[in-house]
């Protein structure tokens, strides 16, 4: 009798020991299969949105493609657009940032105008809507003598994907 309760509880315990083998591999084979699922929804929505942005890649990498000289010559526009005579002063490669990419090449450009205070301030306006990536550094402005007349210096990063020639 004893020997047939051994047995019985062996064949109890290999049917349970084989349940739990049977369930592991199922709960595997789940999260194997959300994983993948997981994969192929993230690929899905990685094709549709390069898909979807072309164009907008498209006008950022023409954006970037910009050289000093044009967004200079921009520069110089939009001072003329405000109705001021703006003028660039200088232009130098300024230092990379760390962990930007070689590709990108910013250049600082110093551009000065003389007007009115109201005048003045249209051209920083503009200045800080450039059509090519670019920030205001630095906006000086001070009043020449006791004219009406006021004196800009500003202080512009570009950002391009051109040699600069450094």
């Amino acid at each position: 009798m004893v020997i047939v309760a051994i047995l019985v509880w062996t064949g109890f315990g290999l049917l349970a020991w084989q349940l739990a083998e049977e369930r592991a591999g199922y709960a595997a084979a789940k999260a194997d299969a959300i994983t993948r699922a997981q994969q192929a929804d993230a690929g899905s929505r990685l094709a549709t949105l390069v898909r979807d942005t072309k164009e907008q890649r498209e006008y950022l990498e023409e954006l970037s493609h910009a050289d000093v000289i044009a967004a200079a010559a921009t520069i110089e526009a939009a001072g003329e657009a405000a109705g001021a005579q703006l003028t660039i002063d200088g232009a130098t490669e300024a230092s990379r940032a760390e962990g930007a990419p070689s590709t990108l090449q910013a250049s600082i450009v110093v551009a000065s105008a003389r007007g009115s205070l109201a005048t003045l301030m249209r051209v920083v306006q503009l200045l800080e809507t450039l059509p090519f990536p670019s920030v205001v550094e630095g906006v000086e402005l001070r009043m020449i003598g006791d004219s009406a007349d006021w004196h800009l210096t500003a202080r512009i990063r570009i950002v391009t994907t051109s040699y600069t020639g450094a």
